[in-house]
């Protein structure tokens, strides 16, 4: 039974991969349509990518001033990517981020460009069989992968959100084997570090002390080359400039509509007062605080754990992008990877939650509510009322023997 249930799930995951080519071959012949280094949508090609590499070039320069302050970075900008008529308008990020930043800023924008969208695959690729090892075969794993609705938005948009769903999927998936390294990956999401706002309540609830040391000493190292490659007045611009003016955008999801995706920016749209969607986002955090610590605190085998870590981190925040999702989708399908006592309505909740990416991005597009910020929550609390703690029983490989 287990055996059928878990070909069904490889029938599905493939069909899943050929529903998503129009919406990939959308998102890519936009990206493609390029003038120089304008990309359809009148943005510079890579979109958010294009505020991580002038980061890290102005950081490279020295105007590390001009990287925090909007105005700064606004006109730098457009004598950047003078052909562009829309460029970025803030480098949205600590001066950790300028770490990685400035390595990238190193060669020409287009070079980076695809030095990203590479690391972003590879990161994503690895995470996602080491997810499946033991379900899917290495050959069907990897065509699920390049195929993952997730990567169909981050590549374009140029983002984070495949490599924050790699870093915690690894990390998560490792810390009962590799606890040092769980930490260390972990602590590198410090890159965008409202997704490691429930890690330190994982690993404390889990007792996992290696691992929390690890995390914990990466994210001082990198504070403090940061402040040695950037200077102290880095983080003061960052805290008293940048910060100020990122909450004042993301307060209006308006702004940013074709992207919105946390609990309140979807109340908010849907017409509810944004006061009580407020209230019922912090509500929303206080209850994945509290899963989270359940979660490790009794147990549940890594998948669910990551799922529940993930789920609840997405919940949490105010505000997450669409491409943020990639962090959810990736834990669901690890979850229908390990968990062969899922029904098929369980399974059902969370390929749908694989497929959210694109699947909320249509959904926007026709102007109709996403389902990802919803069904993930929902998942969470499925998962704990059925109490998958650790002895639950692994689905047999599809596909092939795994090497």
């Amino acid at each position: 039974m287990a055996r059928d249930n878990a070909q069904c799930t490889a029938g599905c995951l493939l069909a899943i991969a050929l529903a998503a080519i129009p919406g990939i071959y959308f998102l890519v012949a936009t990206s493609l349509d390029i003038r120089g280094l304008v990309n359809g949508n009148g943005n510079v090609v890579g979109e958010d990518f294009a505020q991580i590499w002038l980061g890290g070039r102005l950081a490279l320069e020295g105007r590390i001033h001009d990287v925090f302050v909007p105005e700064l970075f606004k006109a730098a900008a457009r004598a950047e990517f003078a052909a562009a008529p829309h460029v970025p308008q803030i480098f949205s990020y600590p001066p950790t981020t300028l770490l990685p930043a400035a390595v990238l800023a190193l060669v020409p924008y287009p070079v980076a460009l695809a030095l990203w969208s590479l690391l972003q695959v590879g990161l994503f690729t690895t995470a996602l069989l080491l997810a499946t090892r033991g379900f899917l075969a290495t050959r069907l794993a990897l065509l699920i992968a390049v195929t993952a609705p997730a990567l169909a938005l981050t590549l374009p948009w140029g983002q984070f959100g495949a490599i924050i769903a790699a870093l915690m999927t690894m990390g998560v998936l490792l810390l009962d084997r590799r606890p040092a390294l769980a930490g260390v990956l972990l602590a590198l999401m410090a890159v965008k570090p409202q997704f490691g706002v429930l890690v330190p309540v994982a690993l404390l609830a889990g007792q996992h002390w290696r691992a929390f040391a690890a995390a914990g000493l990466t994210v001082a190292g990198m504070g403090v080359l940061s402040v040695l490659a950037f200077g102290i007045g880095a983080w003061a611009d960052f805290l008293q400039v940048t910060l100020p003016a990122q909450v004042a955008i993301t307060s209006d999801p308006s702004s940013y509509l074709p992207i919105a995706h946390s609990i309140r920016d979807r109340l908010v749209i849907a017409g509810l007062d944004p006061t009580a969607a407020r209230i019922v986002q912090a509500l929303l955090g206080c209850l994945a605080f509290a899963a989270v610590a359940i979660a490790f605190r009794r147990g549940m085998l890594p998948a669910h754990r990551l799922f529940v870590l993930a789920a609840g981190t997405v919940a949490a925040l105010p505000y997450v992008a669409i491409y943020d999702q990639a962090v959810v989708a990736i834990a669901a399908l690890a979850v229908v990877a390990a968990d062969g006592r899922l029904d098929r309505s369980a399974r059902a909740v969370l390929l749908l939650l694989w497929a959210s990416p694109v699947v909320d991005l249509w959904l926007t597009m026709s102007g109709l509510p996403q389902v990802g910020p919803f069904v993930g929550p929902v998942a969470v609390l499925m998962l704990l009322a059925e109490g998958r703690w650790a002895g639950a029983t692994v689905s047999r490989p599809i596909g092939g023997v795994q090497p």
